[in-house]
């Protein structure tokens, strides 16, 4: 492990030369693991959990709102199968514009 840190330190992870958004990433990733590990979600309640969000959320700036707004819808979002069942049963219902008639350059 503490090879690993010092690898995320110096920024070599991933690619040769590594990036610092690559190095942050990881140590953040490897941060949630750890909190995730040692039960630090599990303690809290989903309320609390709840209210813990909602604060966080009413002390960002109004410019984050916007980003967070996708996020959450992006995490709302029905699964890619559900998706794709709905897709492929408005096609069969006759829905839907055929691809080829929109573009006609490909």
């Amino acid at each position: 492990m503490a090879a690993c840190h010092s690898r995320v330190a110096a920024g070599r992870l991933g690619e040769p030369g590594g990036s610092r958004l690559a190095a942050w990433l990881t140590l953040e990733w490897l941060r949630v693991a750890c909190q995730q590990w040692m039960g630090y979600h599990h303690r809290m309640s989903t309320i609390e959990l709840r209210r813990e969000i909602k604060k966080a959320v009413d002390k960002l700036p109004p410019a984050r709102l916007e980003s967070l707004a996708d996020y959450v819808d992006f995490l709302t979002r029905p699964d890619l199968d559900k998706r794709l069942d709905a897709a492929e049963k408005a096609i069969a219902a006759g829905k839907g514009v055929n691809w080829r008639k929109v573009r006609s350059d490909v």
